[in-house]
């Protein structure tokens, strides 16, 4: 996902809607700016990249929303 301007696109992937709706919230919350967020299924689980500037309790409330997901759910449909 990239965020400019308080508005997000998904770039590459699929994550459930949940999640996205809850990303998208963040992005438009904090009007997040020049960043990308990455969420990639590695074989412990989930883990979330941030490239750009972005503040360490709203990088924890990313993190949290994917954590809040079983991985075999995490991926969406498209």
């Amino acid at each position: 996902m990239r965020a400019d301007g308080g508005q997000s696109r998904v770039v590459r992937g699929s994550v459930t809607a949940s999640v996205l709706r809850d990303l998208r919230e963040i992005v438009e919350r904090e009007e997040l700016n020049r960043v990308s967020i990455l969420v990639m299924r590695d074989r412990n689980g989930a883990r979330v990249e941030v490239k750009g500037a972005i503040e360490s309790h709203v990088l924890q409330r990313i993190r949290n929303i994917v954590g809040s997901v079983p991985l075999a759910r995490l991926k969406g449909k498209g």
